[in-house]
């Protein structure tokens, strides 16, 4: 496809800044927002950053100075990036479990009553610790039944951990977008444009020809013209017809 098709911003896309995900991962660990205790493992990161492509990979970067837009971004993957993670592995340990009848879903609570005479140290009224000596002890087991123990599992399991994430992005990227106006050179000597240009105007279309019909615009001898084109304006100059 020509890149005359492609439409332009005037700051670069979120895949003009990172083409690929290694280059976006190694630039992330180099970064000062690597931080020990919030570091995010290189597999969520590989993750963060088709995540991003996913949602705003031909979206503009709202910021005009690229290192600023990669600080910004990158802050964000060290503050919300760390428990995301924990989430995710939460939500696979939990979809682990199981529907079995011995599965942990069913298992309840236990309570635990100690009673020492003689404990080996001096306790006090005042101390929390356990103590290490007992005489006997009472146990009580609690068991939920299948009904209770699925209710529980579908209570904790969650759809969608990914989604609230991804939208701290958001306020990176232009909410409001136009593409600028390319501008096209069409000299004298062309006896006919190749690409055909169909280009909303309201609910009309603007084609361009340079064919010498009654109903077409001639091009002046030896000279250049401007053609200005995107996908919301066009100034019908020149070799535009509106049909």
């Amino acid at each position: 496809m020509s890149q005359l098709m492609i439409p332009q911003y005037r700051t670069k896309t979120f895949t003009q800044v990172w083409d690929n995900a290694p280059d976006f991962v190694s630039e992330f660990k180099a970064s000062p927002f690597n931080l020990e205790g919030q570091k995010v493992n290189d597999d969520k990161l590989t993750l963060t950053y088709y995540l991003l492509y996913n949602r705003y990979g031909n979206s503009p970067m709202a910021n005009k100075d690229e290192n600023q837009f990669k600080f910004k971004l990158f802050g964000l993957i060290m503050q919300f990036g760390p428990a995301w993670e924990t989430k995710l592995n939460i939500q696979a340990k939990i979809r682990s479990l199981g529907l079995e009848d011995n599965s942990e879903i069913y298992k309840g609570s236990k309570a635990i009553y100690n009673h020492a005479f003689n404990p080996e140290t001096q306790p006090t009224t005042t101390d929390l610790e356990e103590i290490n000596y007992v005489n006997d002890q009472n146990v009580t087991s609690y068991k939920k039944s299948k009904l209770e123990g699925l209710a529980t599992l579908a209570e904790v399991l969650r759809d969608d951990v990914t989604s609230s994430y991804v939208d701290k992005f958001r306020k990176l990227f232009k909410q409001f977008v136009f593409p600028i106006p390319h501008a096209i050179y069409v000299e004298e000597e062309d006896e006919e444009i190749e690409t055909w240009w169909n280009c909303r105007l309201g609910r009309k279309h603007i084609w361009r020809s340079n064919d010498n019909a009654s109903n077409k615009r001639d091009f002046p001898a030896n000279s250049s013209h401007f053609v200005y084109c995107s996908s919301y304006y066009h100034y019908p100059i020149h070799c535009l017809e509106v049909v």
